[in-house]
């Protein structure tokens, strides 16, 4: 099971509490990277790995999410949502920075396993 999560326009420091975030909604740990975001500027991922831990479904993997980031001041952009089979993605914002969240079944039960993105 693995979880990446990256918010754009964010340096590594300031994932840090998206890292904090994930790991403690998820159940797994999770390590920050830095890379170049889509805005040009410097965006960060934290990967998770972890099991069924995570959730039962991408649904509820998702709800978990979303649920933590509302709690923290992200607002939905329902305009970045987005579904297909065994996925779904999210928008947010919060204080001019911009939060895609997508959410994958990548193994099926009695196992699943998930790998989410935020960007």
């Amino acid at each position: 099971m693995l979880a990446l999560l990256a918010a754009a326009s964010l340096g590594a420091q300031p994932c840090a509490p998206i890292q904090a975030l994930a790991q403690q909604t998820l159940g797994a740990a999770g390590v920050v990277a830095t890379g170049p975001a889509s805005t040009g500027t410097t965006g960060c991922s934290v990967s998770l790995n972890g099991g069924a831990e995570m959730g039962a479904s991408f649904v509820q993997v998702a709800a978990k999410l979303d649920q933590a980031l509302t709690g923290e001041g992200w607002t939905r952009n329902l305009s970045a949502d987005a579904d297909g089979p065994g996925e779904t993605a999210a928008g947010y914002d919060r204080a001019g920075q911009n939060l895609s969240v997508s959410v994958s079944q990548t193994g099926r039960s009695p196992r699943p396993a998930y790998s989410v993105v935020m960007a």
